[in-house]
């Protein structure tokens, strides 16, 4: 009996020794905070760029041209061609500075150089893209290219307005003012804008990579492109708005799996056939997931997160030592989430038969994979073959389908002058927003760029809601007002921010127990 107590309350010594360490670290992490440059907002006079009418207007018409990307490479030049014209024309600035020079690569695709007065920094590159996705009018309740706005006139309707033509106007409006404005940049920039974005840049994007390298530009000192979004109301419990800067983007890998067996007539079913067999390895891969880990990415993401998070959930994050079994199985669990922790795997198309009483010899399907940094190929390859688990089922790689991860650009503030600028500058715009590093799952030009620099950042000015958010790349895509404005002033900032040579001292840092 007296060792059970003795145990007893050994146990329970244990328990309040982890509550405490629990609750220290959770105030450790909740207490520490980072030290804001000033925010951009119109009090600031000369340094806050108001939307006018004459820009949202240049805005809204880059949405008439119907410069559509389509898997077979062919596109209306004209609509290229207009967009183009129309871009040089509303920034006659930009265009006829002495600091600025520019040319058209591979035809569409546009390269603008600005001059900074210290040749010995290296540049950096601000990039976006000028074609847009196919459209199914009848799911439009508007014409997706008119640049229809809504009865307020607080958003514009438009195909594009989003990904991608708002940073693409925002960079270049933003540009138009710094010149005007008598500013010169310490660091020359590039401004790049490919024509096929949408159908992976094989020649917009790729085109501009090997003309910066004829030209001897061997490295840039960031690149940053579209991608992740200021979210807002799209976590539980978190009330601030999230500023996610993507530092590495997933890379993708489609397979072709098949099954041929014996056919027949619908009357004389066998046990099994090519249906059964390819719908049973299907479920088998949707099922069986690759596993999940919470990685260096995610824990500082999760960390950056758990002071603005209520009870107990600030405690869970504030200590992953203790509860990251946990997490990981919430974040497997999690549609939108669990991307971020592993690779995923979704049957997108599967085809089998023609003829309802005939019993079909053949089946396949297609499985799209968004590969995680820490997995390889092979490992993909291998995971799908051992949950198949059937010979009877062959794979094969599509085609020119597989592009690998990317490398992780560096997301430490303290020591990454690249990642803080452009946390910096979110700030500025977003002021308020909690700031961390993100995987992005969608595929971006930034593939193209690896070799130019180790610092590649995917991130959006524009904040969003779910409802926004599920626009892109479908019906009623739009984009506000009030978004575009914060656009076009936080490349502004980016521009002055970006001239920063050393990384800004942090009055307080997040402390480790």
């Amino acid at each position: 009996m007296n060792s059970c107590v003795a145990l007893l309350r050994l146990f329970g010594v244990f328990i309040a020794a982890l509550v405490v360490i629990c609750a220290i670290r959770t105030f450790a992490v909740i207490s520490s905070s980072d030290r804001k440059l000033s925010p951009c907002s119109k009090v600031e006079g000369d340094e806050f760029i108001e939307l006018t009418e004459r820009r949202w207007n240049a805005f809204k018409k880059t949405l008439t041209f119907k410069t559509i990307s389509r898997e077979s490479a062919q596109f209306d030049i004209e609509e290229f061609q207009g967009l183009l014209k129309h871009i040089i024309g509303e920034h006659p600035t930009v265009f006829s500075s002495k600091i600025v020079t520019y040319q058209f690569v591979a035809n569409y695709s546009l390269l603008i150089h600005v001059q900074g007065k210290n040749r010995d920094l290296l540049p950096y590159m601000v990039a976006a893209h000028l074609d847009v996705v196919p459209v199914v009018e009848s799911q439009w309740s508007v014409d997706p290219f008119n640049a229809t706005e809504d009865a307020e006139g607080t958003l514009v309707y438009g195909r594009g307005a989003l990904d991608d033509k708002g940073s693409l106007m925002a960079q270049l409006s933003a540009l138009e003012s710094f010149l005007k404005r008598g500013r010169i940049p310490e660091r020359s920039f590039y401004l790049a804008y490919g024509h096929d974005e949408e159908v992976m840049g094989k020649v917009g994007a790729v085109n501009i990579a090997r003309t910066l390298k004829r030209q001897s530009v061997d490295k840039l000192h960031f690149v940053i492109d579209e991608g992740m979004l200021v979210l807002k109301d799209m976590l539980p419990g978190i009330k601030q708005n999230i500023i996610s800067i993507g530092v590495s983007e997933k890379g993708f890998l489609n397979l072709n799996i098949s099954v041929e067996y014996t056919g027949g007539h619908s009357s004389m079913p066998n046990k099994e056939s090519a249906v059964s067999i390819m719908a049973r390895a299907v479920h088998r891969l949707h099922t069986q997931q690759m596993p999940a880990l919470v990685d260096q990415l995610m824990e500082e993401t999760l960390l950056k997160l758990a002071p603005v998070a209520g009870f107990p959930v600030n405690a869970v994050l504030s200590n992953l030592w203790l509860f990251r079994p946990l997490i990981t199985w919430g974040l497997s669990n999690h549609k939108t989430l669990q991307g971020m922790a592993r690779t995923t795997t979704a049957p997108t198309i599967f085809h089998a038969g023609t003829k309802s009483n005939v019993i079909p010899s053949s089946a396949w399907a297609v499985i799209n994979h968004r590969i995680h940094p820490r997995d390889s190929k092979e490992e993909v390859l291998t995971h799908v073959r051992n949950t198949i688990n059937d010979m009877r089922v062959t794979i094969t790689e599509l085609a020119g389908s597989y592009f690998p991860s990317h490398p992780i650009s560096a997301f430490d503030r303290k020591t990454s002058l690249q990642y803080q600028v452009i946390a910096d500058t979110a700030e500025q715009l977003f002021e308020g927003g909690i700031t961390v590093p993100s995987l992005m799952v969608a595929a971006t030009d930034t593939k193209h760029y690896l070799d130019l620099s180790d610092n590649i950042y995917r991130f959006n000015p524009v904040l969003v809601g779910p409802k926004d958010l599920a626009s892109i790349h479908a019906e009623d895509e739009l984009l506000s007002k009030d978004n575009y404005q914060r656009m076009i002033n936080f490349y502004y900032h980016l521009f002055i921010n970006a001239d920063r040579t050393t990384v800004r001292e942090l009055r307080h840092e997040n402390h480790e127990l």
